[in-house]
């Protein structure tokens, strides 16, 4: 029963990783707009986020318990970011497969 609740929860903050990048990227792309700002903010921005993104799999890499639950935590975040963002899902399959090999080592 709480795999299916780690599973949820990696879903979930697929959800809202989503959310709170397409507000903060459509808020700072208007706002440049609106101030004359160069539109590379905004592709800086994204690539901020995607950086901040693979953190997660460097916390998985370093992580010393709890490794199952980072497991199917990423099988929730990569279930979800199939839909959402397949850039998402490619962060999410990387963070599968090094708690795959922390957790068959």
């Amino acid at each position: 029963m709480r795999e299916l609740r780690w599973i949820a929860m990696g879903a979930r903050e697929a959800l809202v990783g989503a959310v709170v990048t397409a507000i903060v990227l459509g808020a700072l792309k208007a706002f440049s707009e609106l101030l004359g700002l160069d539109p590379s903010i905004v592709r800086a921005a994204k690539l901020l986020f995607d950086l901040l993104a693979l953190s997660y799999v460097v916390y998985v890499a370093t992580k010393r318990t709890w490794v199952k639950k980072e497991l199917y935590f990423s099988v929730g975040l990569v279930l979800a970011s199939v839909v959402i963002s397949p850039q998402d899902a490619a962060v999410g399959l990387l963070a599968l497969a090094v708690a795959l090999a922390r957790l068959l080592s």
